[in-house]
């Protein structure tokens, strides 16, 4: 499970192929490919936190065996935001 440490309040500008994010919660700002973009603003925009699982069903609108090597850089992806202090587990 995963959710955003912005909470609703990263800042996002988009740019065609890459956005810029600002988290105001760690106070560093950060250039993404439009793909991890669309990720972490997923994440941000949700109320509660998602499995990799249901980040991927709801990002591609299909189940995640459907393409394992995209489900796998999700993954990837998600391991990448939560070293930069974008995303966190919820405490159990």
């Amino acid at each position: 499970m995963w959710q955003s440490t912005g909470r609703g309040a990263i800042k996002f500008r988009r740019w065609p192929a890459h956005w810029a994010v600002f988290n105001p919660v760690t106070g560093n700002t950060h250039l993404l490919e439009e793909s991890a973009g669309m990720v972490l603003e997923a994440l941000d925009q949700s109320a509660q936190a998602l499995s990799a699982e249901a980040l991927y069903g709801l990002l591609y609108d299909q189940d995640a065996s459907a393409d394992p090597a995209e489900f796998q850089a999700l993954q990837d992806t998600l391991r990448s935001f939560a070293s930069l202090a974008l995303i966190e587990s919820p405490a159990a």
